[in-house]
């Protein structure tokens, strides 16, 4: 109600995807110790059971089409394929997307399906790595990335391999990244900070864009110039 209100809408999973056993901070952790250096998209394997829940009126139902009302037994750790194509038809239709935090456990390679969702289609993939043709962004999104988890995941799977060196605003696949997430909490808290002035309000300019404080400067010269002429 209080999102409604503020002209905000809020968009909830239809389906997701359960496992039976618990993913623990030591089990995410493996995928950053150990790894693939041409696959740094791969988590880690889950030895546990998964299984589909989809809400049908108001109950979640399992694959096995037994239903209770307002329950999914066991731990919700990524969004179905419904809602993923939800989130594609919701990312499709924006033009500034700000992302922060992961879709599901990415850490694991059974709950991968909603980041990767996510990656595909709020990127302009111009690397040929793990995304799909038929699911690459062409429209003027601009995606903004911020958080550790955020950039380092779209990174693992925009460049698996590696060849960009995660340099994803260089190659041209999101508009901005920013792993301190701090920095902009701190701006939208209206919090500033000297990191915040010097590297993120206070960039320094393009060799072809118009800046008032170095056009002004460069004037009162030529003033100062014309004035010593004339004596």
């Amino acid at each position: 109600m209080k999102a409604k209100m503020k002209g905000c809408r809020l968009v909830l999973p239809v389906d997701l995807t359960v496992g039976d056993l618990s993913v623990s901070d030591d089990d995410k952790e493996k995928c950053f110790q150990k790894f693939e250096l041409d696959a740094r998209n791969e988590g880690v394997e889950y030895e546990g059971e998964t299984k589909l829940f989809e809400c049908t009126g108001g109950a979640w139902n399992d694959d096995s089409g037994n239903a209770e009302p307002g329950i999914v037994k066991g731990f919700a750790y990524d969004i179905g394929p419904k809602s993923c194509q939800v989130l594609q038809d919701v990312v499709a239709a924006t033009e500034l997307l700000l992302v922060w935090g992961l879709v599901g456990v990415s850490e694991s390679s059974s709950f991968q399906s909603g980041q990767a969702a996510l990656v595909n289609c709020s990127s302009s993939n111009k690397a040929d790595n793990n995304v799909t043709a038929d699911s690459a962004r062409r429209s003027p999104l601009q995606t903004v990335l911020i958080g550790d988890s955020t950039v380092e995941w779209y990174a693992r799977m925009l460049d698996s391999d590696g060849e960009l060196d995660g340099d994803l605003v260089g190659a041209g696949m999101v508009a901005y990244s920013l792993r301190t997430s701090s920095i902009l909490a701190g701006a939208m808290g209206m919090c500033s900070s000297r990191t915040l002035q010097s590297k993120l309000k206070l960039r320094p300019s393009l060799e072809d864009e118009w800046v008032y404080s170095q056009k002004k400067l460069e004037v009162e010269e030529e003033e100062e110039e014309d004035d010593d002429d004339d004596e």
